[in-house]
């Protein structure tokens, strides 16, 4: 089966470059420290009352071993 005709994700060209390895590596952790900034304001914005109800595991529950 030639590479053209699979199915799926598929790599078009190796990056062999360490510019281009590094500007991966940077646009990885650019979007996952965005995620990571975005959800810290959320939850630093709203009141614990919707925390609690976005995440009820976190709330503390005295003597409760699970969520």
């Amino acid at each position: 089966m030639s590479s053209s005709k699979r199915s799926g994700n598929s790599v078009s060209r190796i990056k062999t470059g360490s510019f281009e390895r590094r500007l991966s590596l940077t646009r990885a952790g650019l979007f996952a420290g965005t995620r990571m900034a975005s959800h810290m304001a959320t939850n630093w914005l709203s009141s614990k009352e919707k925390r609690d109800e976005r995440h009820p595991c976190h709330a503390f529950k005295p003597g409760a071993l699970s969520c």
